[in-house]
C-alpha cells in the first residue's frame, strides 16, 4: 500500500510542476516583435511566367514556408530534395564543386520547372530578414524580388517570426500588399 502513496506522491508533484510551467509559459504574441515588417518588392504584380518552381534556400522554416505559399497561389512546386539529387549526380561527375546560384539554377534545368524561387534568411539575424528572388530558368533573367525585415533586434528568430517574413517578402514580390492579408 506504501508504493501506491508514493506513486500518488510523484504523480501529484509532476502535475504541480507540469502545471507551474504550463502557466510561466509565453505566449507566442510576446515573442514577436512588436512591429511590422518593413517590406518591399518587385514587380507590382504576380509574374506571369511563372508556373512551377524549385524552391531552393539556406533555411529550412523559409524554404518551407516559401513551397506552401507558392503552392496556395497555384504554383506547381517541386522541393529541394529533386534538386539536391540532381547537384550530387552533377558533382560525383566533377560538373560542379562548389554549390552556389548559378549551379542551383543550372540543375534545375532538368527538374522539368520554369524557374528557382530562392528564399534565404539574409544576414545576421538580429534583426531577422528574409529575401525571395524568382529566376527564370531559360534565360537566368529575374521574374521577382522581395524582402521583409524587422527592425527591433531578437536574439533568436522564431519559426513564426520568420514564416511570416518569408509570406510578406513574397507577397511583396506580387504586389500584394501584406497589410490586408491575416496571418
Amino acid at each position: 500500500m506504501s508504493s501506491l502513496f508514493k506513486l500518488s506522491g510523484v504523480a501529484l508533484g509532476l502535475a504541480t510542476i507540469l502545471a507551474g510551467c504550463h502557466a510561466r509559459a509565453p505566449s507566442i504574441e510576446s515573442l514577436m516583435p512588436s512591429e511590422k515588417a518593413v517590406v518591399s518588392g518587385y514587380p507590382s504584380a504576380p509574374p506571369r511566367q511563372l508556373k512551377s518552381a524549385v524552391v531552393w534556400g539556406n533555411d529550412t522554416r523559409t524554404v518551407n514556408t516559401a513551397i506552401l505559399w507558392l503552392q496556395k497561389h497555384g504554383i506547381a512546386v517541386y522541393g529541394p530534395s529533386v534538386l539536391q539529387q540532381t547537384l550530387a549526380k552533377e558533382i560525383a561527375k566533377g560538373k560542379i564543386s562548389i554549390i552556389d546560384e548559378g549551379a542551383v539554377v543550372s540543375a534545375a534545368r532538368e527538374t522539368g520547372a520554369d524557374s528557382v524561387v530562392f528564399a534565404d534568411r539574409v544576414g545576421d539575424s538580429r534583426p531577422p530578414m528574409v529575401s525571395v528572388r524568382g529566376v527564370d530558368i531559360s534565360n537566368g533573367r529575374i521574374l521577382m524580388s522581395g524582402s521583409a525585415r524587422y527592425e527591433s533586434f531578437e536574439a533568436l528568430p522564431s519559426n513564426d517570426s520568420l514564416s511570416i517574413l518569408t509570406d510578406q517578402a513574397l507577397m511583396s514580390a506580387w504586389g500584394i500588399q501584406p497589410e490586408q492579408v491575416d496571418h
